[in-house]
């Protein structure tokens, strides 16, 4: 099987250390941070961080995980949300091991012609996943059980919160509405949410991050804002100054066109990921370069007990790397990605016919490695 390379548009992971510098003003609930590029740590090889639990996926023809993949785990299974070569759920054990599909791309029942994004139901123990057909609801051995009742939404970021609302992203669908974020509850659309500044085409990507503890964060990546969806309400909780990093501002004026070529001729930062639990706030920052072929990223942590913070950077050509696929962030205090090792890349025909790995690397031996 020809392994899939993944593609980003040019950025690469960089960390950084930094302690008590960021001082989070609180404007009804919001906190305004200030990152910090200067305040590096580059780190040189993966395998500094390789201390926590390491999972290799089993790699068959059924199993095959292509480019850009979305992992997320509910008890002892690992679900991957694969798009490439075909768009499926697999899943596989907490050792690896591969168990079934859920959920497969076609023209028959039950079937779907395109799928956009999952949800793993923690309470209900269900899959659902977002079609171009609506919300398909399976069971955790694949078995189709239902199709939400919802009012049809363009949207292509899902997710759904313990009170059994709805959050749907449809970006900058100005078709269909003047804001991103839309709230359904009991099969109707019944508030919406960010509205939209700019005619800048939508991107498709998956804006919300959630896990087991009920946090649910949202994220885009043209921006520098962070909101949280909690008892049903939906907040503005974090700013980011990126200083002379900051994405050029866009309006209602601004020709799209010419907007992606000034974002081609400036450096800049996006915030790709947030994760979060009771005791980390965590942003995977990328950075755009001009003329530049290596990718850079930032892995930035900030303790919530005690507003410290490190920050580490990485650098490399090759976007297979794990450093780049950050995947959520566990109660464990574990950040999970998935992807390649170094040492997997440079065993070339083994890379080849292999899976991605799953990586937890613990947060202690970020701030570690920063000190």
């Amino acid at each position: 099987m020809k392994r899939v390379i993944y593609f980003i548009l040019g950025t690469i992971i960089l960390f950084a250390s930094c302690k008590k510098n960021n001082s989070d003003t609180a404007r009804s609930g919001l906190l305004s941070l200030s990152f910090d590029v200067n305040k590096a740590v580059l780190l040189k090889n993966d395998s500094s961080l390789l201390k926590a639990k390491v999972v290799d996926l089993q790699y068959t023809d059924s199993s095959l995980i292509g480019m850009m993949p979305r992992l997320i785990a509910s008890g002892k299974a690992l679900y991957v949300f694969n798009q490439h070569p075909v768009t499926q759920i697999l899943k596989f054990s907490a050792t690896g091991e591969f168990l079934n599909i859920i959920g497969r791309r076609g023209s028959g029942p039950n079937e779907f012609v395109e799928a956009y994004d999952f949800f793993v139901n923690y309470n209900e123990s269900q899959i659902e996943i977002l079609t171009t057909n609506g919300v398909y609801v399976y069971d955790e051995s694949g078995k189709f059980l239902k199709t939400a009742k919802i009012k049809e939404v363009p949207a292509f970021s899902f997710v759904k919160d313990s009170l059994d609302n709805y959050w749907f992203c449809t970006g900058n669908h100005l078709g269909y509405s003047d804001f991103k974020v839309h709230k359904i509850a009991k099969e109707k659309v019944v508030e919406r949410f960010v509205k939209s500044t700019d005619n800048l085409l939508p991107l498709q990507e998956s804006c919300f991050s959630y896990n087991q503890s009920g946090y649910i964060n949202f994220r885009e990546s043209l921006s520098n804002k962070v909101y949280r969806s909690e008892g049903g309400k939906f907040v503005l909780q974090y700013e980011i100054d990126f200083g002379k990093y900051k994405v050029p501002v866009a309006d209602k004026s601004t020709d799209p066109m010419l907007y992606v070529e000034e974002l081609n001729k400036k450096d800049y930062c996006t915030i790709d990921r947030y994760f979060e639990n009771d005791d980390y706030r965590y942003f995977y920052i990328k950075m755009y370069k001009v003329n530049s072929t290596e990718m850079t990223g930032y892995h930035w942590v900030i303790d919530k007990k005690n507003n410290s913070e490190k920050i580490i950077k990485y650098e490399n050509s090759n976007a297979d790397v794990f450093l780049f696929w950050p995947q959520f962030l566990n109660e464990k205090n574990e950040l999970v990605f998935i992807g390649y090792t170094q040492k997997d890349i440079k065993s070339g025909s083994e890379y080849v016919n292999k899976n991605p790995t799953v990586i937890h690397v613990s947060v202690e031996s970020i701030f570690e490695y920063a000190d």
